[in-house]
């Protein structure tokens, strides 16, 4: 055999120890791993794939926000309905609840799986964007800038203000 064939088979002998030839599958059963759907109208939605008994991945199940285009969807924007949220499955119109809202304002929270989920297109001064529950909510501080000129809407209760110290409300 010459000095070139011995290369190639030594070359592609440390490629196959490289490849998981785990039989029956193409991953390790209980491993996990990010994915993304993708949804009507262009839109993308995070979610995660685990590795099956038999060695094949899941399908993707959702549990992260959307994006349309790379554009993250009207997050933090007030609604009067869901559908003004983005598709099913990434965002819900909603009414605060734990907070003070006297106008009854609901907005869209967009589904998130961490905090940099929930970060606004614009930062403002003593706004923290939270991923709670998995939905995205952004904390305030009194007299901070919210979002769109928005007002920092106060705790309803003493529990909840104890629940995120150094926040006194979340944007409306």
């Amino acid at each position: 055999m010459g000095a070139e064939r011995r290369r190639w088979w030594s070359a592609a002998l440390g490629a196959l120890a490289l490849v998981d030839c785990t039989l029956g599958g193409e991953c390790d059963p209980g491993a996990s791993r990010p994915c993304s759907r993708s949804l009507d109208g262009g839109v993308t939605q995070a979610g995660y794939q685990s590795c099956e008994p038999g060695g094949a991945w899941s399908a993707c199940v959702s549990v992260g926000g959307c994006s349309a285009g790379g554009a993250a969807l009207p997050i933090y924007s007030r609604c009067t309905a869901s559908d003004e949220c983005g598709p099913e499955g990434c965002a819900a119109c909603s009414n605060y609840v734990g907070v003070s809202n006297p106008r009854g304002y609901s907005v869209c929270f967009v589904y998130c799986q961490a905090d940099a989920d929930c970060a606004p297109t614009t930062a403002s001064a003593g706004v923290a964007p939270r991923c709670i529950l998995g939905q995205c909510a952004l904390l305030c501080r009194a007299g901070s800038t919210c979002p769109r000129d928005s007002q920092c809407l106060g705790w309803a209760s003493a529990s909840t203000a104890g629940s995120y110290p150094g926040y006194d409300g979340l944007c409306e």
